[in-house]
């Protein structure tokens, strides 16, 4: 087994805020630029790094490792977090079954002046099966029609667990 496959399987066993912290600083030594968003003192606006002088924005989700959940369950999961920070970055909530505009407090104080993301990677430390692609990518469709999209431009969207 390679290092790099040895470490992509440590990192993966890693979950919660132990792999958010782990993910930031290795793109923190592989991407010149990239900068951790502490989620202190008023929340993370659903980021927790970027780069490229803030075109590109970063998300992190390690699942907590459960040898008795389903895939199902963990497909559920990921979704679900995905989409949440999704909301966030789009100054989405849901009221009366549909997602109004809300102005994000924190984003103008964590992305450089008049910078707007324009590629988001969402990093998981499970990623084994295709079915939370459609959810997520379609509920960035239903996002985009939404938001005034005061922080995102042009977005594209990539989730990985291996980088």
């Amino acid at each position: 087994m390679s290092l790099f496959e040895e470490y992509a399987e440590r990192l993966a066993e890693l979950s919660g805020i132990e792999f958010q912290d782990e993910v930031c600083a290795r793109l923190y030594h592989s991407i010149l630029g990239f900068q951790t968003v502490p989620s202190k003192p008023q929340g993370d606006a659903g980021l927790d790094g970027f780069s490229h002088g803030g075109k590109h924005g970063y998300c992190c989700y390690g699942l907590e490792n459960n040898p008795l959940a389903t895939n199902k369950q963990r497909e559920n999961a990921i979704v679900k977090k995905f989409k949440s920070d999704l909301r966030r970055l789009f100054e989405l909530e849901p009221k009366n079954k549909k997602l109004v505009h809300t102005e994000s407090p924190e984003m103008s104080k964590i992305l450089p002046k008049g910078t707007k993301l324009e590629y988001i990677e969402l990093i998981a430390n499970w990623f084994d099966s295709h079915r939370v692609l459609s959810p997520i990518l379609t509920a960035v469709g239903e996002y985009k029609l939404v938001s005034k999209c005061s922080y995102l431009v042009g977005f594209k969207l990539c989730l990985a667990n291996k980088f």
